[in-house]
């Protein structure tokens, strides 16, 4: 006897129903005599269930939402499907729930929710915290700890400089800037913590015949030792703060003495 559709999602109701808020016997016989299955034919019906993609291990969500209110205002059938009770599942718990009826509608306890939000608060004060303490500096020029230093996308390389995320730095022509991506924003990658020895920013350089670098501003040869300019204005120094040229150009406002 072929079981019709209708006849098996009846016997379906009552199996889920049974499960809940329980049913009588007869009424369980008769939902399986309708659906083509004698009263010891319980694992036969229930498998013809399986086969037409009904569950039947425990009861479904929609059935629990439908049953589970009455189950809590008769206080017959199985309370651990009823809104308002608490069931000893400590795999429900850590879910968030106090009973099988409050899953179905994914309605975390109150008790839970306050938990969480609690960690919630924890977690924003240690990360205030942190945000607030000044960071370390490690031999690599790295910055660790405190806060975290944006430096707008810009990879910082420390490698050779050791100068770190954060502070003041200084290019190789003496320019301060306020901070490493600062000097990297402004094609800076040689930057140090310290500022350059005869470093002075501005100034110009020691011109044609002079020998000196622009990176080096009034130095001149400052790598020789002994009276080797005899015409500078200081003889027998390890560094001439003029060579034959002392027509340098000063940063605007200082005025050069030695001017000829």
């Amino acid at each position: 006897m072929a079981t019709s559709p209708e006849a098996l999602a009846k016997w379906n109701d009552v199996h889920q129903r049974s499960m809940i808020s329980g049913v009588s016997t007869a009424e369980y016989n008769a939902a399986l005599n309708a659906a083509g299955f004698k009263n010891d034919e319980w694992w036969e019906a229930t498998n013809a269930l399986k086969a037409a993609g009904y569950e039947t291990g425990a009861p479904t969500a929609e059935t629990i939402k439908k049953y589970g209110p009455q189950v809590a205002a008769s206080g017959v059938g199985n309370l651990s499907y009823a809104p308002g009770s608490t069931v000893n599942d400590p795999a429900l718990a850590a879910a968030g729930y106090d009973n099988y009826y409050d899953q179905a509608l994914k309605k975390p306890s109150t008790s839970y929710l306050q938990k969480q939000i609690l960690e919630l608060q924890n977690s924003y004060k240690d990360l205030l915290a942190k945000s607030k303490t000044p960071g370390t500096t490690t031999s690599t020029g790295t910055t660790t700890g405190g806060a975290t230093v944006d430096a707008g996308g810009t990879t910082i390389d420390t490698s050779n400089s050791g100068a770190g995320t954060s502070g003041v730095v200084y290019g190789p022509d003496g320019k301060m800037y306020s901070s490493a991506a600062s000097a990297i924003a402004a094609g800076v990658t040689n930057y140090t913590r310290t500022k350059p020895v005869g470093a002075i920013a501005g100034a110009d350089t020691l011109g044609a015949g002079g020998g000196g670098t622009a990176a080096r501003g009034f130095m001149s040869n400052d790598s020789q030792v002994g009276n080797v300019n005899t015409g500078g204005l200081i003889a027998n120094q390890s560094q001439q703060l003029f060579n034959t040229n002392p027509n340098v150009s000063l940063p605007p406002g200082v005025v050069n003495p030695f001017k000829i």
